[in-house]
Order: C-alpha cells, then sequence, then structure tokens
C-alpha cells in the first residue's frame, strides 16, 4: 500500500455529500458516500448534472442524472496531491425493490445467510432487512451496466439496507489501451425511487492498494438517502 493508503479505509473514512445546486430546483442530492481520510474529492471532467428529481420528506434526491469526480491524496508527508481514481456516478429512474425470489434483495440476502455476512464490498452502517414491495426491481445488471472492460469477479450485498450487485475488474484507457483496475456497483433504492450506478477507476500508475482503501472508505460512510 503506498503512502497516499495508509490510514485509509474503512476506519478512516469522512463522509462527503454529493449534490447539484440549481437556480430552478435548488439544491439536489445525488450521494453521500466516504473518502479515505486525507483524501479530496474533487469536480470531474464534466460538472454533475440532473435530469430528474424525486422530493421525498421535503428532500430532492436525483432520479436521473450524472457526474465525475477526482480522488487524489499527497504522495508523502508534505508532498504533492496526486489523481488516485477516477470516480463515475449515473442515477436512472428504478420502480420499488421487491424481496421475492429471484429479486435483487432476495439474492443479497441469500448470499449474507450462507456464511453471516455479505458477498463483496464492504456493507455500510449494519445490514437491516431490504423494503419489501409488490413490485420488481431492475433486475441484474447487464455486462454493458457495469461499464468494465473486463470482469473478474461479480456479486450481490446489501448496502445500509439496500440490495445491489458488485463487480471488480478492469477498464481499458488512453493509448495504447492500457489496463487499469476497476470496481463498479449497482444498487436500488425504492425509497428515493431510482438505481444507482458507481464505477470507481484506479489512475495510471496507482497501486492497487490506493483503489481497495478508497473503495472501502465510499461503502463505509456511504448512505443514498
Amino acid at each position: 500500500m503506498s503512502a497516499g493508503a495508509q490510514g485509509a479505509g474503512r476506519d478512516a473514512a469522512r463522509p462527503h455529500l454529493l449534490a447539484v445546486r440549481s437556480v430552478v430546483f435548488g439544491t439536489c442530492n445525488l450521494l453521500l458516500l466516504g473518502v479515505p481520510a486525507g483524501w479530496r474529492l474533487g469536480d470531474g471532467a464534466f460538472p454533475p448534472e440532473v435530469d430528474r428529481w424525486h422530493v421525498r420528506d421535503g428532500v430532492s434526491w436525483a432520479t436521473a442524472g450524472r457526474g465525475h469526480w477526482w480522488l487524489a491524496a499527497r504522495t508523502g508527508t508534505g508532498g504533492r496531491a496526486a489523481l488516485r481514481a477516477e470516480l463515475f456516478l449515473h442515477v436512472t429512474p428504478a420502480g420499488a425493490v421487491a424481496a421475492g425470489p429471484g429479486t435483487p434483495a432476495a439474492e443479497a440476502v441469500s448470499a449474507a445467510g450462507r456464511d453471516g455476512r455479505n458477498a463483496g464490498p464492504r456493507t455500510g452502517k449494519g445490514v437491516p432487512q431490504a423494503r419489501a414491495s409488490g413490485k420488481r426491481g431492475g433486475g441484474r445488471p447487464a455486462t454493458r451496466d457495469w461499464g468494465l472492460g473486463r470482469i473478474d469477479a461479480t456479486g450481490t450485498c446489501l448496502l445500509d439496507g439496500h440490495p445491489g450487485w458488485w463487480a471488480a475488474g478492469a477498464v481499458r484507457r488512453g493509448f495504447p489501451g492500457r489496463w487499469r483496475p476497476a470496481r463498479a456497483l449497482v444498487l436500488e433504492c425504492g425509497f428515493t425511487r431510482r438505481r444507482l450506478h458507481i464505477r470507481l477507476e484506479a489512475v495510471p500508475g496507482v497501486e492497487p492498494g490506493d483503489l481497495e482503501a478508497a473503495w472501502e472508505a465510499l461503502l463505509a460512510e456511504w448512505r443514498c438517502h
């Protein structure tokens, strides 16, 4: 693990709210996630955008939108901040999340029940049961939905009581198209009526430990509402 990742991760994460401010709808929340202690999250190549939103209990949540951010950490004591990872978020509308057989909630509960914990990504604050409803969720993501050029492993999870799927693999960027480690997560939320697509990509030259630290911090403070 490089100096930038030391002390980072699940026990050293701080929450960061992703939101969009507009003269049309005011402040619209996208997501609350974790950033490793000592790291910074900054605006990416394009500003976050919101196409649709849903107001619940007086708070606006994006139900259709997208965003890109950079994660940076210092290279060492007194060193300059260097880019470590790219964060991509894509939000789409979704129906209520069901808990019947074959649904994401059922798959996640089944995976967690086999050994007393969730498969894949670390879970957020506890693992309450997913909300049940009479409608079926969006279903297992298609291969193209991950945004990964190579998929090495996939699984299901419960994150802060919400069912989802995770994938670990790599993306191919730049010229001559070198592979970069990446993680992806697709999560459904019946409360805010949306499906969240998250992808975290390591920047060139970053050690695997940095991407893992960023991923664990992201999940440790995760809140979709």
